[in-house]
């Protein structure tokens, strides 16, 4: 994975409903800002979404917060993609932030 990532950035109590169709798992190299700060691999999880809900972008959200990777890989891997929708809203701010993911049938 070559190009830049299309991150879901939420700020505190905002929310996001998406209907996930596809979905991958992958590690990407970061390069912190500090100086010091040698290349770092982070998981990744790439979820795509219908057109008309990211009528500007590549088509699929990157999420990069492990616990809400975990989160979400479960119900993921045992509902069929594309006949649900999950609602992420985020709760607080880094490095604490935490979410909240409901799944809508």
């Amino acid at each position: 994975m070559g190009e830049a990532l299309n991150i879901l950035e939420l700020q505190d109590r905002q929310g996001i409903v998406i209907t996930p169709i596809k979905y991958e798992v992958f590690e990407y190299t970061i390069h912190p800002k500090y100086l010091q700060g040698a290349p770092k691999k982070i998981k990744v999880l790439r979820i795509w979404v219908p057109k008309e809900e990211q009528l500007f972008g590549p088509g699929y959200w990157d999420i990069t917060s492990q616990t809400l990777i975990a989160t979400l890989l479960p119900i993921l891997k045992e509902k069929k993609l594309g006949t649900f929708k999950v609602q992420i809203v985020a709760l607080g701010v880094a490095p604490a932030k935490r979410f909240s993911v409901t799944v809508i049938e």
